[in-house]
């Protein structure tokens, strides 16, 4: 499998979900909202996914990335727009807890508190009031 051979276990799937070698295509909306429909927290380590968490991690990203192949303008995810990227401290679509905003890699993420905790072991991610930012990281 791909993700094993290009992704180290402690890994987080935000920053992996980018790796063009894995599964071009999926993008910064995309591993935003896919990490999102599979309730997972952008800082969650590889190793704390079972290998069918994974494979359907990938699969939603690749089943977004298909479904707005040919819109024009606006991408939609949940019915309304986007479900969290691009929405920080606006209310999640499925809970109304704020949707929080950190810059992994210099790319925005974006998930909800609420739907997507944090599994696993990373001490790398602590919370603010209006945003999360991950502690001694060069992101």
């Amino acid at each position: 499998r791909r993700i094993d051979a290009f992704a180290a276990p402690d890994d987080e799937g935000a920053p992996v979900l980018l790796d063009q070698r894995i599964a071009a295509g999926s993008g910064n909306v995309y591993k935003s909202e896919a990490l999102f429909a599979r309730r997972l927290h952008p800082g969650t380590p590889l190793a704390a996914l079972e290998q069918e968490a994974r494979r359907a991690l990938w699969e939603a990203a690749a089943r977004q990335l298909r479904a707005n192949l040919h819109t024009v303008g606006s991408r939609v995810t949940v019915p309304g727009g986007l479900a969290v990227y691009g929405r920080a401290r606006r209310p999640c679509r499925r809970c109304g807890t704020p949707v929080e905003r950190a810059v992994q890699a210099g790319r925005s993420t974006y998930w909800c508190p609420r739907c997507q905790p944090l599994q696993g072991s990373s001490s790398r991610w602590v919370r603010s009031n209006s945003s999360s930012k991950r502690s001694g990281s060069s992101w």
